[in-house]
């Protein structure tokens, strides 16, 4: 019984081990995980206009990204227009920024 589970938190940690996203700075324009479509997608500057109406809205944003959360890159900040930034927090881990 103990070389059982011995053997699966071997094969788990070495799982975990080799789930890692690549070491080192991201590169302007990589991908990591599945891509996505840029068609449809709306400039930051218009979602203020979008938000004054609903509190969520669900939609594809172009924008500069100026910070990201350095560990898992959980959240992020990007620009909307010259005065304002936003910051967005990745709802259940769903999403990451590298």
């Amino acid at each position: 019984m103990k070389k059982i589970v011995f053997s699966l938190l071997m094969v788990f940690a070495v799982s975990v081990c080799l789930s890692q996203p690549p070491a080192g700075k991201a590169n302007v324009g990589s991908n990591y995980g599945a891509k996505v479509d840029p068609a449809n997608s709306i400039n930051a500057s218009e979602l203020p206009g979008m938000l004054k109406s609903k509190d969520t809205v669900q939609v594809k944003v172009k924008a500069k990204v100026t910070e990201v959360c350095s560990k898992k890159g959980c959240w992020m900040n990007f620009v909307v227009n010259d005065k304002e930034q936003a910051f967005v927090k990745m709802k259940d881990y769903g999403f990451f920024v590298p």
